[in-house]
């Protein structure tokens, strides 16, 4: 068994807190990790600081979503909020994707990224924006959100590569109006099973 340096598994630890609250720390410097680079009961502890870290960003990016789009005035500060909220999702996928990570953990960190991003475009478009209303207003208002987050969907990022740029708003015709119902904060995952790398996609959007 390889054994990396303790402190290569601090220089990790303090990565991934740093990353939590500001994804753009630089992460390319940090040590190639193998299959066997720590005993098991090291692994699990890196995966419960993986685990925190990426919690800590997708609940961070929940708050932050649900507030700007219960502040959004007009269609076009729905569409910026959307397409702003592909940053923190564009880091959690360049997270998964760092080639410092075994190819098979490295796999299996993609594809749950992925399932969570598809998760969240999901929920977002399965839930009631109509803020109590009734009728043709309801359905309007429905109608109008989904517009433009199909315009400016989170997906987006799946497709990107590292570094992209986030785009451009998209702004279907729309009346301009405030987007009303979004409410209550995200529920963490909890610590990954031994299994896979972390627990699969069932984040709450908004704590719906």
């Amino acid at each position: 068994m390889s054994q990396p340096s303790s402190s290569s598994y601090e220089t990790w630890v303090m990565a991934l807190r740093a990353w939590s609250k500001n994804p753009g720390t630089p992460m390319h410097h940090l040590p190639a990790l193998s299959d066997d680079a720590f005993h098991p009961d090291t692994w699990q502890r890196f995966l419960k600081h993986l685990n925190e870290a990426i919690n800590a960003l997708m609940d961070r990016w929940n708050t932050d979503l649900r507030d700007a789009l219960m502040a959004a005035q007009t269609d076009h500060d729905i569409a910026r909020a959307l397409t702003a909220a592909r940053g923190p999702l564009l880091a959690r996928l360049e997270l998964a994707r760092m080639q410092q990570f075994p190819p098979q953990f490295r796999d299996q960190l993609v594809l749950q990224a992925q399932k969570e991003i598809a998760n969240l475009q999901d929920q977002l478009e399965r839930r009631d924006y109509s803020g109590g209303s009734r009728g043709s207003t309801q359905r309007s208002e429905q109608e109008r959100f989904l517009r433009l987050l199909r315009a400016n969907p989170l997906t987006a990022v799946l497709d990107m590569p590292a570094g992209s740029p986030l785009g451009v708003p998209s702004q279907p015709a729309t009346p301009a109006a405030r987007l009303v119902g979004a409410s209550g904060p995200a529920s963490a995952a909890p610590p990954a099973p031994t299994s896979s790398p972390f627990k699969r996609p069932s984040r709450r959007i908004f704590g719906a």
